[in-house]
């Protein structure tokens, strides 16, 4: 996305923070393991990007659904 600002000028720019950590180490003993799942679904920190922006409303959809649930129930805080 490109675009330029005349002086005084605003724009909102959206992005996506999107990491890849495919080999890290976890825990220790039977706590442990190696790698994490989502490199087994995204070839890399792009791919995840790229699946953020096409599914951003079903993402955000989910989690606040999941918020609205935890919060909403009558677990102890």
């Amino acid at each position: 996305m490109r675009f330029t600002l005349a002086p005084g000028e605003k724009k909102t720019v959206p992005f996506i923070l999107a990491w890849y950590f495919p080999n890290i180490a976890h825990g220790e003993g039977a706590w442990g393991g190696a790698g994490n799942m989502y490199a087994n679904w995204w070839p890399d920190a792009l791919g995840v990007a790229e699946y953020v922006k096409r599914n951003l409303p079903e993402l955000t959809r989910k989690t606040r659904l999941y918020h609205d649930t935890l919060f909403d129930s009558n677990l102890p805080c």
